[in-house]
This record gives C-alpha cells, structure tokens and sequence, in this order.
C-alpha cells in the first residue's frame, strides 16, 4: 500500500513538473486550449509590417487582444461559422494575398537594391525634371478669330488677368487670370510648350497657338532654373519604385511561363504546379454563376465553359485577375445540367402548391372581410368569424417599429376614411400570413421642415447605431465572461 502510494505521489510529482515548462511556453488557456506566446509575436509582427509598431506600453493590450480572439474563434468555430461556403472562399483569398506578399517579400530579400541602382534611377529622374521651370498665363479660346482679337485688345492695353477670368474657357486657371503656377515645358502638350520656349520673361505670343484644346494666347510671366530634389529626399521613393518595377517584372516573367508550360502540358496541371512551385487547387462545385475563390468571375467562367476547356479536357490560357494574381484553369469532371425525376421532387411541388392554394385562399378571404369591414361590420366581429382576437386600436408613424414592414406599408397607402367610417385593407407579411386592418383616422404630421425631418432621420439611425453597439458589447462581454481563461501571469507580467 506504501508502494502504491510512493508511485503516485512520484507521479503526480512528475505531471506537476511537466506541466510547468508547457505552461510557461502559453500565453494562457482558454476552455482547456492553450494559446502558445508565439502568437502575441506573431500579431506584434504583422502589425509592424502594417507600420504600426507595438510599444512596450501595448504589450499587454496586445497579450489581451490574442486571448479575446481565441474566445471569439471558438464561439464561431462552435457556431459552425467556420464551415460555410463564404469562408472557405474568403480564406482561400486571404491565402493568396499573403502567398503573393510573401513571394514579393522573399523576391525583394533575395534581390536587394543597391546603391548603384538606386542612384542610376536618381539619374533618370534627374535628367526628367532637370532643366528650367516656367511661369505662364494663359487665355483658352474655341475660335481663331476670337483669339486673334484678343491679342489686339491686349496690345491695346487690356489687362490679361482680366481678359482671362472673363473669356478663358480654361476652368483651372481662368478664375486665377490665367495663372499656370510653375512647370517644366514637358508638363504641357508640344505645341503650348514650343510657343512657351521661345518667348522671353514678360513677353506674349503675336498668334494664337492652336492645340487639341482649342487656341491659346500666352505670356511668359518667369523662368528659373528646376529645383532638383536632392537624392537622399528622393531615395526612399526611388527604391520602392524600382522593387515595385522588379517585382513586376517577376511577376510577368512567372505568368508567362506559367502560360507556356501550361499550353505544353496540355491537359494537365500537376506537372505544372511542381515545376513552378505553385499551389494546385480544387473547386468542387463550379456552375455558369461561378463559384469558388473565383465567385462570378466572367473571364474564368467564359473559359472553364468554352468548348476546350469543358469537352476536350485542356488547360485554359492563363486568365489575368486584377494586376497580381494569374490563374490557369482545368475541368476534371463535368456533369450535364439535368432534370430531377418527378418522383423526386413530387414531395415538394405538392407543398408549394398546397401552400400557393392556401395563400391565394387567405388572400381572397382577408379581401372580402375588409370590404365587410369598410362597410360596417366591425372588426372585432369580423375577426370572431375567423375564431381570431383583434390586436387592438393603436396609433402608428411611419416610422414605428412594432408593426411589421409590409403591413405599415398597406396601411399608409390605404385612403383617408371619411367622417364616421373606417378605410380597411390587407396585407401580405413576410412570413405569408395575410392581415387585415382597419384605419379610423388619419392625423397631419407635426414635421414643421425639410430640415427636422433631416435632424429626426439622423437621430433614428444614430440611435438605432448604439443599439446596435451596446447588444454586440453585451454579447462580447458575456462571451468573455463565461469562457474559461487561466493566464499565465509571469508572460503578463
């Protein structure tokens, strides 16, 4: 009895001992399942990518955060949120996304940029902006003559600013008197900068210059040498430019040979997929609508439904989606639309019908009560013929909320009833049930203008919004208080 006692107590020694360096390899345990701290690294990490570095201040906040999303996965994953059609779909598009990052990412490892280049795209934008700068005006007219008589008028001693806010058809610069603020000649189109080059500091074109845009009196008001960026202003932009031009050009390297091999394998992927270290991947159901990561993708249904692809089994060509991402398509298995057999769906017309028939019915019987009612039968009498109970006379806006959509509907377009009497009408809810209601007076709104109608909207909505906020704040709060959380205090310490 000793000896059993002594193993268990070594036993129990043991489990206590082992389970002190698995607990200090957690964050925490969260309804019995541990949330290792790489995690908090993990999400620290992708922050920073995203430029928002965490502080030492935001540690624990962030410790906070990851136990939180462990106990919201958990409530989707139990509410089965995880199994759907939409998730799948999204995730398998996030999966991409950060596949493409990553190849970027480790392509820009691999190939960092040296000085070297970066200096030889500091050269190209130097030798693009270097030069001169000009300041110009400018009038912009449609016809010749009205141009040329312009330039008499200013010859005359008309002021050009003036002439300009007047007649400029420019709508950039004319209401500033034609003023084109500083640019390089190659800023505008070849004819206004040959015309601009030749004058001197103050002088205005004799003739009007003819564009595209119609005919131009201009005045050169200054020139200066182009301010030049130095390249350590310049550097950060250069460089991201010029991995984004690589990566490009990567990126059309690998869609063309994936194009080509493609084409060459002819009517397989898998060879494919090794070859160029691509993922394969399957969509089990895909029909005219799309489906699939791809959803209602035109271009990828127009070719898995053209006649290589769908009858004689071939590798689609490459089809471009959006500016990074190129796919290849195949069809493995094809099953023909069909009709399903009667015995199969017998069930299920008989239910429609009988449902149909038993609307229709409700329908015509509602209508032919509200002509009883418009007339004088009462409703409580009319509703007794059903074996129902009448909701009881209440007053409604158009806006109330605790009478269904539908029926609010109906009863505002239902007419004024006159002195004495009731306007009575039906309406078909969302559910299929029929309604039938009486309006015994008909009062104006108070709304005194446009504007408080405006004010009440904003009000609704803006408390309709804290609704809202408040019961997902409730529902978040009772989900963290009802889970099962042991923290390892040392990590949040």
């Amino acid at each position: 009895m000793k000896k059993q006692l002594l193993a268990a107590a070594v036993a129990a020694a043991l489990l206590g001992a082992l389970a002190t360096p698995v607990m200090a390899q957690n964050l925490a345990i969260v309804n019995g399942k541990p949330i290792p701290k790489t995690r908090v690294d993990a999400l620290a990490q992708q922050m920073a990518r995203a430029g928002r570095p965490v502080t030492p201040e935001q540690q624990n906040q962030l410790k906070d955060e990851v136990v939180a999303r462990e106990i919201f996965m958990q409530e989707a994953t139990k509410l089965g949120l995880d199994a759907s059609d939409d998730f799948k779909n999204q995730i398998e598009l996030a999966r991409q996304t950060i596949l493409i990052r990553e190849l970027f990412a480790d392509f820009q490892k691999k190939n960092p940029v040296s000085d070297a280049e970066v200096k030889a795209e500091y050269d190209k934008y130097a030798a693009a902006n270097g030069g001169k700068e000009y300041r110009a005006r400018h009038i912009l007219v449609e016809k010749e003559d009205e141009a040329k008589a312009i330039i008499v008028s200013l010859k005359k001693g008309a002021k050009f600013e003036d002439i300009a806010k007047k007649s400029s058809k420019d709508p950039g610069s004319g209401a500033n008197g034609g003023d084109l603020d500083w640019a390089n000649a190659g800023s505008y189109v070849p004819e206004f900068s040959a015309a601009m080059v030749k004058l001197g500091k103050g002088q205005m074109t004799d003739v009007p210059v003819k564009t595209q845009f119609g005919y131009h009196i201009i005045r050169l008001e200054e020139i200066a040498p182009a301010r030049q960026r130095s390249f350590d202003e310049v550097r950060t932009e250069l460089e991201s430019d010029y991995r984004r031009e690589q990566a490009q050009s990567v990126f059309y390297e690998k869609s063309q040979q994936l194009a080509d091999d493609a084409f060459a394998a002819l009517s397989e992927l898998d060879s494919v997929a090794t070859k160029l270290g691509l993922p394969l991947q399957k969509v089990d159901v895909y029909t005219r609508q799309g489906g699939g990561p791809f959803g209602a993708e035109r271009k990828v249904i127009d070719a898995v439904f053209s006649e290589d692809v769908l009858q004689d089994r071939q590798n689609s060509p490459a089809i471009s989606l959006g500016e990074d991402s190129v796919v290849v398509v195949r069809v493995t298995d094809h099953k023909p639309a069909a009709q399903r057999p009667l015995d199969d769906v017998r069930a299920d017309i008989q239910a429609t019908l009988h449902d149909q028939s038993a609307r229709k019915a409700a329908e015509a019987a509602a209508k032919a009560t509200a002509a009883r009612v418009a007339a004088g039968t009462s409703l409580a009498d009319a509703a007794k013929e059903f074996g129902l109970q009448p909701a009881g006379a209440t007053s409604v806006t158009r806006t109330s909320e605790a009478v269904p959509p539908d029926l609010l509907k109906a009863v505002f377009k239902a007419p004024h009833p006159a002195a004495g009497k009731v306007s009575a009408g039906t309406a078909v809810l969302a559910n299929g049930d029929v309604a039938l209601f009486a309006v015994s007076g008909v009062r104006k709104g108070s709304m005194d203008s446009p504007e408080t109608a405006t004010r009440l909207a904003e009000t609704m909505q803006h408390s309709q919004r804290q609704a809202a906020t408040a019961e997902f704040a409730a529902y978040v709060t009772e989900l963290e208080r009802t889970a099962k959380v042991k923290r390892n205090e040392k990590v949040f310490e």
